[in-house]
């Protein structure tokens, strides 16, 4: 049995830092950054894949972000939402 892998790869899109997750048997060794051990292990992050690579035509998922921000000088909190991507 091979064993399976969830691979991180990042990519630009435009003017937007995009990763692109997929499950896949094969690894490519050339473009590994990091591999996760422990109980993280099968999952791989991938070098920034300059190519210029295209979003799916039917995402899998959608994902969307809010980043809480944190100013220490002046103790202000404020929430910044992050597009959604398609995967």
């Amino acid at each position: 049995m091979t064993q399976s892998y969830v691979v991180m790869t990042p990519f630009t899109l435009g003017n937007m830092k995009i990763i692109r997750f997929e499950r896949t048997h094969n690894l490519d060794e050339s473009m590994v950054h990091h591999i996760a051990g422990g109980q993280h292990s099968g999952i791989i992050i991938n070098k920034e894949c300059k190519l210029k690579m295209e979003p799916m035509d039917v995402p899998e998922m959608q994902l969307q972000f809010t980043c809480i921000m944190f100013n220490n000088r002046t103790s202000e909190t404020h929430a910044v939402s992050i597009p959604g991507y398609d995967f």
